[in-house]
């Protein structure tokens, strides 16, 4: 049992609340390049939970706030592939926040998987002024396809689709003349946006 107490104006205020409890055994599993299951044990007497997550180094957390107490695990997204991410959560026992328990033991995941692989065998044919044609080896169980192109060297990509499997070429439409062009390819596994390829390889025009 936690005891506040509170002196103002001479008076002296008790409010009494139980202890709040964290969260045990922590794990996480669905471990993609881009995304993550997170999982706990609950605790009685929470009216919901907070979770922090971030990779490994870096100074700033991301955060899930106001998690239902009726949950045991969350889905991270947003990640980044192949990346040591760390996750904590706390119990809040009351819904203005004044009673939580202390950050949970850490626990650990790296957003790898070998479940989603990409296409690395791409040409390019058809290349003239103004456009070119994208080709690429198709893969069985993808749902779509998605094409990034760039100037060499200037870090600004756009985006074409999505292309819908069994398709497995694109026009990139207008291109700047005598200009070197790189593209890549990303695979899709589902409807979503959650299972999916690292971008491919490289191919240069």
């Amino acid at each position: 049992m936690k005891i506040r107490l509170t002196i103002l104006f001479g008076f002296i205020s008790i409010i009494s609340f139980s202890q709040c409890f964290a969260p045990s055994t922590l794990f996480a599993s669905n471990i993609n390049y881009y995304n993550a299951e997170v999982n706990w044990n609950s605790t009685n007497g929470t009216n919901h939970y907070k979770i922090r997550y971030k990779i490994i180094g870096s100074a700033s957390w991301s955060y899930k706030n106001n998690i239902d107490s009726i949950l045991n695990q969350k889905l991270l997204t947003n990640l980044i592939p192949l990346s040591d991410y760390i996750w904590q959560i706390r119990s809040h026992c009351d819904t203005i926040n004044s009673n939580t328990s202390n950050w949970s033991v850490t626990d650990t995941f790296y957003t790898n998987t070998n479940l989603y692989p990409t296409t690395n065998t791409l040409t390019t044919t058809n290349i003239n002024y103004n456009n070119a044609v994208a080709n690429w080896d198709t893969l069985s169980n993808a749902n779509r396809y998605k094409i990034r192109y760039q100037q060499i060297g200037t870090g600004s990509w756009s985006n074409l689709g999505p292309i819908y499997n069994p398709n497995s070429s694109t026009t990139i439409p207008l291109l700047q003349q005598n200009t070197t062009y790189e593209w890549q390819v990303m695979c899709y596994y589902d409807t979503t946006n959650l299972l999916a390829s690292l971008w491919s390889i490289s191919d240069t025009f």
